[in-house]
């Protein structure tokens, strides 16, 4: 009240003389009254953009929590197959260190030297059963990590486990299955190998085969994804 009472006598002032003069009240109220209409406008446009975002806001955080759950269900199943694999592995492991036990008498050992196929869990879990099973026979063994190019091109991309060797000697060349028989009780260390991962893997899953990749005097047990069949 006290503020318009002194605006009037302001504008009353000098003699009953309005003041400002008429041009110049006109003009600060045309723009006191745009500058009015412009912050009205500018407060409902905040009003509109705090709602809208707001709204697009909240469906973004809901698609966030729906990737969230998404990945965890994608992870859960991942494990799930890693711990599924790793069960596997074991089972094979338990049959190869029988098999490879049962070669301990009667067999020179070589030095093996297992590697596996990169990505793959299940070529990693068999690759580390078998090394417990080497250890267990008691069989001198290393890890080579993922499986080299060289080493590759010599068939190991065919999948399922393969164990290679440098070159055939004599004796493996007597041991060799002739005419489609497999000899029983192979004593060379490469093909005692193969037949006990053989027997505790399975033939469908199991070979053997030379490489000049390998150092000469070792052998090298490879693991791949295993091998699909055709039919």
């Amino acid at each position: 009240m006290m503020t318009i009472a002194a605006m009037t006598e302001i504008a009353y002032h000098a003699g009953n003389s309005p003041w400002p003069p008429l041009d110049t009240a006109s003009k600060w109220f045309d723009r006191a009254s745009f500058v009015l209409a412009f912050t009205l406008l500018v407060g409902f446009s905040a009003t509109v953009v705090i709602i809208w975002m707001g709204i697009v806001k909240e469906h973004h955080w809901d698609l966030l929590r729906e990737q969230s759950v998404e990945k965890v269900a994608a992870l859960e199943l991942e494990t799930a197959k890693a711990n599924e694999s790793a069960a596997k592995a074991n089972e094979r492991t338990a049959l190869a260190e029988i098999r490879l036990e049962e070669t301990r008498k009667g067999v020179a050992k070589k030095r093996v030297l297992v590697s596996h196929a990169p990505d793959d869990p299940e070529s990693f879990f068999l690759a580390m059963s078998i090394m417990g099973a080497l250890k267990a026979a008691e069989w001198d063994h290393g890890y080579l990590g993922e499986t080299s190019a060289s080493v590759k091109m010599c068939g190991a991309n065919l999948g399922g486990v393969l164990v290679l060797s440098h070159s055939v000697s004599n004796e493996e060349q007597e041991e060799m299955p002739h005419r489609g028989v497999l000899p029983k009780d192979r004593k060379t260390p490469w093909l005692a190998l193969t037949d006990a991962l053989w027997e505790s893997i399975g033939a469908d899953s199991t070979g053997f085969a030379t490489c000049p990749s390998v150092p000469e005097g070792v052998l090298q047990v490879v693991v791949a994804p295993r091998r699909v069949f055709l039919k």
